[in-house]
């Protein structure tokens, strides 16, 4: 499990990288983390504005227009994955302590 200061780098991260952006895809492997219908749940957040990052205690908490709150947990793994389509259409970045690859 990712230890607080490296939650911290998390949410550093994909601060700077996402703030200002839109939502346009959600994807899991794991359906039984999202408490909700799934198809809810990414009718709730795709096309929302991420307006801000934080991080309270090991929690990353990404706040969206409208009073919406994605709250993620980096469990045993510590990784985090999303595509920048601001960049190449083809790369994905794969948050894992402050390494891309």
């Amino acid at each position: 499990m990712p230890e607080l200061p490296e939650v911290e780098t998390v949410v550093r991260d994909l601060r700077q990288k996402t703030v200002g952006y839109k939502i346009v895809d959600f994807w899991t492997e794991w359906e039984k983390a999202i408490k909700m219908p799934l198809s809810k749940f990414k009718k709730a957040i795709i096309g929302k504005k991420i307006e801000k990052v934080e991080r309270r205690g090991k929690n990353i908490l990404i706040y969206l227009k409208k009073d919406c709150v994605i709250l993620i947990h980096l469990k045993m793994t510590g990784h985090l994955l999303f595509k920048d389509n601001r960049a190449d259409q083809n790369k994905y970045f794969k948050d894992r302590v402050n390494q891309y690859i």
